[in-house]
């Protein structure tokens, strides 16, 4: 077994993005730093020494001025880790007097879950189009896969609530 490097699968909400990032940095102060993410929900960390690492969670989703977006966190001082399904992984190392935060005010987180909704709810009529298609088309494996289905679209439902309460709130503080 290497003692230098571990892959940890662990599970996190979209709304409990500060939650991740939290455990992120504990993760760093116990001196396993965050190397990769492997896969959704899988990450792997490289052994180094106990450091105080910030670590911060953006979802933005392809756009044309991602240069210009990555050079921004670049200036600022954070490191770039990689993404995953439009979440952007960065980490800083915190020196004192130094900003810890790429966002400082609640109107940007906002805007953030709103890009992550804008994403998710474009899967809404594709589920239910593909969920009608193997209804009508019945037999083996259809019900099993219509439960699959079904199952789908309710936690993108479950998700979109609980998304549209953080934004509220955070639009309420």
């Amino acid at each position: 077994m290497n003692q230098s490097h571990r892959t940890v699968f662990r599970w996190w909400w979209a709304w409990a993005d500060e939650a991740e990032e939290r455990w992120l940095e504990d993760m760093a102060r116990q001196g396993w730093h965050l190397d990769q993410i492997v896969f959704p929900c899988v990450y792997r960390f490289r052994a180094g020494e106990p450091r105080h690492d910030v670590y911060r969670l953006d979802f933005v989703a392809g756009g044309d001025r991602r240069a210009e977006y990555f050079q921004l966190f670049r200036d600022a001082g954070w490191q770039h880790l990689g993404q995953e399904g439009g979440w952007q992984y960065f980490r800083k190392t915190v020196r004192p007097g130094e900003a810890a935060e790429i966002y400082t005010d609640n109107a940007s987180k906002v805007t953030k879950y709103q890009r992550l909704v804008r994403v998710l709810v474009i899967f809404i009529p594709i589920l239910m189009f593909n969920l009608l298609i193997t209804q009508r088309h019945g037999g083996w494996p259809g019900p099993w896969i219509q439960g699959v289905q079904a199952g789908v679209l309710a936690l993108l439902a479950f998700a979109l609530v609980r998304i549209g309460l953080r934004i509220r709130e955070l639009k309420k503080s």
